[in-house]
């Protein structure tokens, strides 16, 4: 098997984004302070690998190689709960223990699956922006393991809705937008069920 990639536009507007995640997990890095700077940064640094390992998708050159990096991508994209809820934990200020403990187990066992079998991802078929995976007969479990990280928002939206102080509750409303906008990636199982 040969992996071939080449460059394309949706590659690039991936990369590009991976790089600005990048910039933005450097910058809390240096600036940031308190216990939720640690879980923001490998968030953010989370959501870059994504990025980066989606624009490798978009850059595959032909089926063997789409495969490898689809499966690569979502041994990656099953880690996001795991961070999530940590960064979620520590931002409310609230206990997630059987979350965080599920998604402890759940994200290493699902991302080797997902490298070492094709029980996660089929295969790829080709579809308007390039290729897209196919699911395999585990990838419902596994969506239902990304799904945890539907428990982000309600947390955050909880804690503000308890939060008194301004700088507090007008840090958790950002927060809760940037959550919103991250959940539209979830546009990105719609190619995997057959939706182009």
């Amino acid at each position: 098997m040969q992996l071939q990639l080449h460059a394309t536009h949706w590659m690039g507007a991936y990369f590009v984004s991976g790089v600005l995640g990048i910039v933005l997990t450097s910058l809390v890095n240096a600036r940031g302070r308190g216990p939720v700077r640690t879980q923001l940064a490998l968030l953010l640094t989370g959501v870059s690998a994504i990025l980066f390992t989606t624009g490798f998708v978009f850059a595959a050159d032909n089926e063997p190689t789409a495969t490898a990096c689809v499966r690569f991508s979502q041994a990656v994209v099953v880690w996001l709960p795991f961070l999530g809820i940590r960064f979620a934990s520590v931002l409310s200020k609230k206990k997630m223990p059987i979350l965080s403990r599920l998604t402890l187990v759940s994200a290493p066992l699902a991302s080797a699956i997902t490298l070492a079998t094709p029980w996660v991802i089929a295969g790829t078929r080709r579809y308007p922006y390039g290729w897209a995976g196919v699911a395999g007969p585990l990838y419902p479990l596994i969506l239902a393991e990304m799904l945890t990280l539907n428990a982000v928002p309600l947390v955050l939206l909880d804690a503000l809705r308890q939060e008194k102080r301004k700088l507090e509750r007008r840090q958790l409303s950002n927060v809760l937008v940037a959550a919103a906008f991250g959940l539209f990636a979830f546009v990105h199982i719609l190619p995997l069920t057959g939706i182009d």
